[in-house]
């Protein structure tokens, strides 16, 4: 089959054999960046084509199915290469847990002989990039395996031709040239092992500017000193048919994921015997344990992945392993920004670096009920090998063992979703060759030596670039602006726009005009950013739940000011709380990630921002939770707190002493609109009291007032900055509209001349 189209359609099938593939992911496959007028159509002459082609070869007609939103292969009528090569790596695994080591070199055997080559060979697909090395990291595993229990076996002459291939297919790899070195010294080769370690550590100067890594110099020290002992057969082997213990279920091969380099290791007891010699050799001879096992326990990178190149560069340069403490970067950032697809693509990047494993666990900081250190630690010592019945009961012992088992190897360890130091801090390993990579909402889930790199919301470019790769190039390219009023929508939030990207990818007749009007509603825009097992709301949930109820309520509040950004004073009015009080708050929402602390202003005031997608999340929340929220009493505040700097402010401004008098009454008892009203006629100098008015609001009697009341210079700040948008009269309750702080103020129309705040 050499028509390109019809290799397109037919390799991403298969890459997704027994999936439905979306219609819009063939498109992109088939024509990448240039798709045509009609590719729907097109593709499915393709898959017309591929299916009278496939029945002439003797397949069945049905193997394609049409299914909703695109098309599927099904894998029941058909042999595949990739699910016996999956179902020969289970079954050596098996077969080496159990000791039956030739058999499980046969099946290996068996499985690398089915791979002819790199996949899909020939034929070049951007799409098809992240499958191609998933499955080069299946082959490279499986060779290792087999490998290693062909050094137990002593077959050191048969893998020197292999070894010194494969050393050249993977020049950054330390394992297979350390394998080599084994096997060349093991011959009676010395010299050329010898000469493999000065390669190797040219190689990685000029390549990585790191040395080789400690097992690498070890064995290196052993040969020179002629003191390397044969490769120790698995015990299994060694006592003929001793019953293995299995330490941990033998390692699985995935079809959509990079493959467990190695298995973990066999414990087994010596077998008594009938002769009291042997028997008196078994009892005092030692347990054979098998050195701790090399896992890559990464979870599969995204082939989407775009942008964060200054991140990634700077991630790579603090891992990079050495002789002191351990390196420790945390990623940090709000719900949704990629913190744990980041870490996962650039530890797939430093693969070659960490050359004894990876370890991967998701610590699950966001949830109810965090990963305990405990728990944690015990299942990373079983991919490290140790036995379930050998790992100590307390958290203090399972540390050690732990540390002990890392020491001096290159091993990256990566802690995803961190609640806090304390759940980490057991888990970071002794030694400077390790590398430690956190992610965590807050910096304060991070340990103090770490170096700590934020994440923010994608630039209009990566919004625009992550939706392209997810909808298509056809798409985005004939709806340009489209596309970047949908990413604006989004925030620009990584997650969000993952999201609108899957959605269009599923229904491929949608236009982004249709997407960007369906976001349109803002009461409705968190019910569109949902998809699978997707949401935003689902991502901001956890944060909001982490804060207390006086901080939520505040939250609730400075969401219906919808201001764009705004500094202290504005918040303390709104709870009638003191303004340390109102300051702590504000810290608590932003260790939470539901504000932003933005800058210090030219008078000193720090200045918060909220996120549009977080301001309808706790907009949506103040409808839910009723109290408080939506009453408009945290938008009274605020007025009331601007206005209770009136007298000062007239007073600066030299107005006559009765006036200010008479103003500082008025604020004192009457209500709000009173209270302006009489503001109003003050500055045009016809001022006269209010009587008899109701009392102010909750949050803004003259106590509250006197907390947050902005001075003349404050309001000056607030004014030159964006405008706020105006709070809907149905959910504020307040006749006064639109309610910046400044239009608490019209005093200062007359104070400064700002007509555009005069009425």
């Amino acid at each position: 089959m050499t028509a390109p189209r019809l290799q397109s359609v037919l390799g991403t099938l298969l890459l997704r054999a027994g999936e439905t593939v979306p219609v819009q992911r063939l498109v992109d496959c088939i024509w990448e960046d240039r798709p045509p007028a009609d590719p729907s159509n097109q593709v499915a002459v393709c898959v017309s084509l591929l299916r009278r082609k496939l029945a002439q070869a003797g397949a069945a007609r049905d193997l394609i199915v049409t299914e909703a939103p695109g098309y599927r292969l099904r894998t029941h009528a058909v042999r595949l290469d990739t699910r016996r090569v999956t179902q020969l790596g289970k079954e050596a695994a098996e077969r080496r847990a159990a000791g039956e080591n030739e058999a499980a070199v046969g099946l290996l055997g068996e499985a690398l002989s089915l791979w002819r080559g790199p996949l899909l060979a020939g034929i070049s697909r951007q799409l098809w990039q992240s499958d191609v090395r998933a499955w080069e990291e299946k082959r490279v595993a499986l060779r290792d395996m087999r490998t290693r229990i062909q050094l137990e076996l002593g077959q050191y002459e048969h893998l020197i031709s292999e070894l010194s291939g494969f050393v050249q297919e993977h020049p950054l790899f330390e394992r297979p040239r350390a394998q080599l070195m084994t096997a060349l010294y093991h011959s009676g080769r010395q010299a050329d092992a010898l000469r493999v370690f000065r390669e190797t550590r040219d190689l990685l100067k000029g390549e990585l500017a790191v040395a080789p890594g400690a097992e690498l110099r070890q064995l290196h020290r052993d040969i020179l000193h002629g003191a390397l002992p044969p490769v120790r057969p698995n015990a299994a082997r060694q006592e003929g048919a001793a019953t293995p213990q299995r330490s941990a279920a033998p390692t699985p091969f995935p079809v959509s994921g990079p493959a467990v380099p190695g298995a973990p290791g066999v414990r087994t007891a010596p077998r008594a015997a009938a002769a009291p010699a042997r028997a008196a050799e078994a009892s005092t001879a030692p347990t054979a344990v098998t050195p701790p096992a090399s896992p890559c326990l990464l979870p599969g990178d995204t082939g989407e992945f775009v942008g964060r190149e200054a991140e990634i560069a700077a991630i790579q340069r603090s891992l990079a392993p050495g002789t002191g403490p351990v390196p420790v970067v945390g990623v940090v950032g709000a719900g949704g920004t990629g913190k744990s697809t980041l870490a996962v693509h650039v530890a797939h990047r430093l693969r070659p670096a960490f050359t004894s494993g990876q370890l991967y666990i998701d610590l699950r900081g966001t949830a109810a009920r965090p990963v305990p250190p405990g728990e944690a630690l015990a299942r990373l010592l079983r991919e490290l090998g140790l036995p379930a019945s050998s790992i100590p009961d307390g958290v203090e012992q399972r540390a050690e063992r732990y540390r002990a088992l890392l020491a001096d190897r290159r091993v990256l360890v990566v802690l995803d979703d961190v609640a806090g130091t304390e759940q980490i801090r057991p888990l970071l390993p002794g030694t400077g060759s390790c590398g430690v990579l956190i992610t965590s909402r807050a910096r304060v889930g991070v340990v103090p030596t770490a170096n700590v790199v934020e994440l923010g919301m994608f630039s209009e470019g990566q919004a625009v670039e992550l939706l392209t790769r997810l909808a298509g190039a056809g798409r985005t390219g004939a709806e340009p602006e489209a596309a970047k009023e949908l990413v604006g929508r989004c925030g620009r939030l990584p997650l969000a726009v993952g999201i609108v990207g899957a959605k269009l990818a599923a229904k491929p007749h949608w236009s982004l005009a249709r997407a960007v009007a369906r976001l349109a509603d803002e009461r409705r825009r968190l019910d569109e950013l949902s998809h699978d097992k997707l949401a935003v709301r689902a991502s901001f949930r956890p944060s909001y739940e982490g804060v207390g109820p006086a901080a939520r309520l505040l939250l609730r509040e400075l969401a219906l000011l919808a201001l764009s950004e705004s500094a202290e004073w504005v918040a303390a009015p709104i709870l009638g709380l003191p303004s340390a009080r109102t300051e702590n708050l504000l810290e608590e929402l932003v260790d939470a990630r539901l504000i932003e602390l933005m800058d210090t202003d030219r008078f000193g005031q720090l200045r918060y921002r909220m996120h549009d997608l977080v301001r309808l999340y706790a907009v949506e929340q103040g409808r839910v939770e009723g109290s408080g929220a939506g009453s408009g009493a945290g938008a009274a505040g605020v007025a009331m707190g601007a206005l209770a700097s009136a007298p000062g402010a007239l007073h600066s401004a030299g107005h006559p002493a009765a006036g200010r008098r008479a103003v500082a009454a008025a604020v004192a008892r009457a209500p709000l609109t009173s209270a302006v009203r009489a503001y109003h006629a003050a500055c045009r100098g016809e001022f006269t009291a209010a009587r008899g008015g109701a009392g102010l609001s909750r949050g803004t009697g003259p106590a509250a007032m006197a907390n947050g009341a902005p001075s003349l210079r404050r309001y000056e700040t607030e004014r030159v900055r964006p405008t706020a948008r105006s709070v809907p009269p149905a959910e504020s309750g307040v006749d006064l509209y639109p309610l910046e702080p400044a239009a608490a103020c019209p005093c200062l129309v007359g104070v400064r001349g700002h007509p555009d705040h005069g009425d």
